[in-house]
């Protein structure tokens, strides 16, 4: 059964912080616009459950490790896709030598080395 206690938000005294301001103006804007306060709306649907606010912080945290992991990896790959790039460069300019010293070799130096 639904509590009895007053879905009307609180408007905020002078000494209220700013954000603090922002928060009940906008609870008092929802209000007239859909009648219930969101913090009633919430503890309606079971957000304000302790159980379920733990299940939600611990998604988060574990959402946040995947991302720091996801990110880690990114740099990883670009690194070594810039490595494998290098590399590949460097044996193609290997290559261009080994072609170009075997052009300067006289013809009786290749004899010799059969």
């Amino acid at each position: 059964m639904p509590s009895r206690r007053s879905t009307a938000p609180v408007v905020p005294d002078a000494h209220a912080s700013a954000s603090r301001k922002i928060r009940s103006l906008s609870s008092v804007v929802n209000f007239l616009r859909f009648g219930r306060s969101a913090t009633s709306r919430s503890s309606d649907r079971g957000d304000l459950d302790p159980g379920s606010l733990r299940k939600r912080a611990k998604q988060k945290v574990e959402d946040q490790a995947l991302q720091c992991r996801n990110a880690e990896l990114e740099r990883e790959n670009r690194k070594l896709h810039h490595r494998l790039e290098r590399a590949e460069l460097i044996l193609e300019i290997q290559k261009k030598a080994q072609g170009l010293l075997r052009e300067l070799e006289s013809p009786e130096d290749i004899e010799s080395e059969r």
